[in-house]
């Protein structure tokens, strides 16, 4: 079986700003201490089941110069600016067309760059059953992963009939609940976390968007005609403004009838916000997540970002974010980061201040 891998990686820098920028989003950042960033795990976590020269990233034209600069053992070739973000459809659609020119036979693995994946064991096993059925079955497979609590921050995957062992017929794919309906997913136990990784053929990726997203498979015909060619790159830049923005589950996975799931319980971490941080790191709610120079006097449950050449005093306050970077600083209530997307969405609105994203 050949076996390769798409890594996607986009984003804006919205959620982390001003950590994270228009041209270094969270997946190109490290955190909890790590020194290796979100990226450099993904490609990591796959060592030994992939070899390098059969990872693709997918990114964008603005981020393509960093993933090259931390991914110096992927082929240059092999990383893949897209003209514009178009979301995972046409990402993965392009990846598909990429690898099964490449190789008619191959198997592929998606999967976002931006996961925290402990386990790192029983993700490989999952990902190795999950191939290995792909490639014998014909199917789209998809990793569910056990859930631990009743999560909003995660799609679900509704589990229907065993087909073997551990695989299981997709019933039905669910957008991020509310907290009520998440608790019931929970309490059913037939309801598992999408991490949004799959596992297919090339081939049949092609054959479930010609089924499913017919206009998208159109395009994609045009630029296969093209692959291997010198006109390759202008293909991609003339269809692939007429790609419609969708997700691959709006597009393919809800609709196809060739989708099933292996089940697995390794630990994957939502980092959607700076809150996430302080809740995957399970610290005590007096005290203080700190990374860089930081004083203080009656205050608990902040979390605070600096460096060490500058410091951050605090006095009297509590579940308040700071953090601070050379040329912006964010100042929010913990309960309040999921808003931080909206201020970097007005930021983007002032002329005079886009040059801080």
């Amino acid at each position: 079986m050949s076996l390769y891998a798409v890594i996607i990686a986009g984003g804006r820098g919205k959620r982390f700003w001003p950590k994270s920028r228009m041209d270094r989003p969270k997946y190109l950042l490290s955190f909890f201490g790590s020194k290796t960033t979100l990226i450099q795990q993904a490609v990591s976590r796959l060592q030994g089941i992939v070899d390098n020269k059969n990872i693709l990233i997918i990114t964008n034209k603005l981020q393509a110069k960093e993933v090259r600069k931390q991914l110096p053992r992927i082929p240059q070739s092999n990383i893949i600016p897209e003209p514009e973000s178009k979301n995972t459809a046409a990402a993965i659609g392009l990846a598909s067309v990429i690898i099964n020119t490449r190789d008619p036979s191959a198997v592929f693995i998606v999967l976002p760059a931006d996961q925290l994946i402990l386990d790192n064991d029983k993700f490989r096993a999952a990902i190795k059953t999950a191939a290995e059925y792909a490639c014998l079955g014909n199917a789209v497979v998809t990793i569910g992963i056990k859930p631990t609590f009743a999560s909003t921050g995660f799609g679900y995957i509704k589990t229907g009939k065993n087909i073997e062992n551990n695989i299981f017929r997709a019933d039905a794919f669910v957008e991020k609940p509310d907290a009520k309906r998440a608790k019931q997913f929970l309490k059913s136990g037939n309801y598992f976390w999408n991490g949004g990784i799959f596992i297919s053929k090339a081939s049949v990726m092609m054959e479930e968007i010609n089924k499913c997203a017919p206009k998208l498979s159109l395009g994609l015909k045009f630029i296969k005609m093209y692959a291997g060619t010198n006109k390759f790159d202008k293909a991609i830049a003339r269809h692939y403004k007429g790609f419609d923005d969708i997700s691959i589950d709006y597009a393919v996975m809800e609709k196809s009838k060739r989708v099933c799931v292996v089940k697995t319980n390794f630990k994957l971490y939502d980092i959607g916000s700076w809150k996430n941080i302080a809740e995957i790191m399970k610290h005590k709610a007096r005290n203080n997540i700190v990374m860089g120079s930081h004083e203080s006097v009656g205050t608990k449950s902040c979390i605070i970002v600096s460096n060490d050449e500058h410091l951050v005093g605090t006095v009297g306050l509590r579940d308040i974010i700071i953090i601070h970077t050379d040329d912006a600083t964010l100042v929010c209530r913990k309960d309040k980061s999921e808003l931080v997307k909206n201020l970097v969405e007005k930021i983007e609105k002032n002329k005079p201040l886009r040059k801080f994203l």
